[in-house]
C-alpha cells in the first residue's frame, strides 16, 4: 500500500492544508451556526480520505508521468532540471559530449521559494529568479547549438511541473543541477525522489567551480 505521504515536504503541505480548512470550517461555524461547521469539516476529511485512496496505488506520480511521456517516439532528449545555473562548460561537457547526436534539450526551472515564502504565498522574487535562470540556460544552450525550450516549474507544487514536463516529452536522461552548499527544501525532495522513482537515469551536477558531476 502506498503511504498517503511521501516526503516531507508532502507532510508540510498537509499540515498547512489541514490548518487552513480548519480555520475556514470554525469561521464559517462561528458566523452561522457550529453543525455548519462540523458538517464541512466531515467533507473536508471525506475528501483527504477520497484522495488518499485515489494515491493508493503502484508507483508514484513521478513515475506514472514518466510512463505516460515514454509512450511518444521522439528523438534523444534530454531534462535539464536546473536549481543552479550550470556554465556553458558544464553544459557541454554534461550534453553534447555524454548524449552523441545533439539531442533536444528541455530546461525546467524550479522555483526556490522559502517554507515562510511558500505559506504567505511570497513568491514573486522567487519566480523571477527562476524565469532568469531559465532565460540565462536557454541562450547558453542555443549558442552551443542544441535545440532548446523549458519552463518554470510551479511554485506550489515543485514535483508537478517536472511531472508536466515528462509527460509532455519522453527523456532518455535527467540532469538535476544544484550547488553544493545550502540546499533548499525544493532541491533536498528532488535529489530524494528523482533517482528514487524514475527508472531512467538521473545525474546530479554540482555547479562550483571545479566539480565534478556526481551520479545521484
Amino acid at each position: 500500500m502506498r503511504p498517503p505521504i511521501e516526503s516531507e515536504s508532502e507532510a508540510f503541505h498537509s499540515v498547512v492544508v489541514g490548518a487552513l480548512v480548519a480555520g475556514v470550517c470554525f469561521a464559517i461555524g462561528y458566523l452561522t451556526e457550529p453543525l455548519v461547521g462540523v458538517l464541512l469539516a466531515c467533507a473536508a476529511l471525506l475528501a483527504l480520505l477520497a484522495r488518499s485512496l485515489h494515491r493508493d496505488r503502484p508507483g508514484s506520480s513521478l513515475h506514472e508521468a514518466e510512463a505516460d511521456g515514454n509512450r511518444h517516439r521522439e528523438a534523444p532528449r534530454v531534462l535539464l532540471i536546473a536549481t543552479e545555473t550550470p556554465s556553458p562548460e558544464q553544459l557541454r561537457s554534461e550534453i553534447l559530449r555524454r548524449r552523441p547526436g545533439s539531442p533536444t534539450l528541455e530546461v525546467h526551472a524550479p522555483v526556490l521559494q522559502s517554507r515562510t515564502h511558500f505559506v504567505t504565498t511570497d513568491i514573486d522574487r522567487e519566480t523571477d529568479q527562476a524565469r532568469r535562470r531559465l532565460r540565462t540556460i536557454l541562450l547558453a544552450a542555443r549558442r552551443a547549438g542544441l535545440v532548446a525550450d523549458g519552463h518554470v516549474g510551479d511554485p506550489i507544487d515543485p514535483v508537478a511541473g517536472i511531472e508536466d514536463e515528462l509527460r509532455r516529452h519522453p527523456a532518455d536522461e535527467v540532469i538535476l543541477t544544484t550547488h553544493a552548499d545550502a540546499i533548499s527544501w525544493v532541491e533536498a525532495e528532488l535529489l530524494e525522489r528523482l533517482p528514487a522513482e524514475l527508472d531512467k537515469p538521473v545525474t546530479r551536477v554540482v555547479v562550483d567551480e571545479g566539480s565534478e558531476p556526481s551520479r545521484a
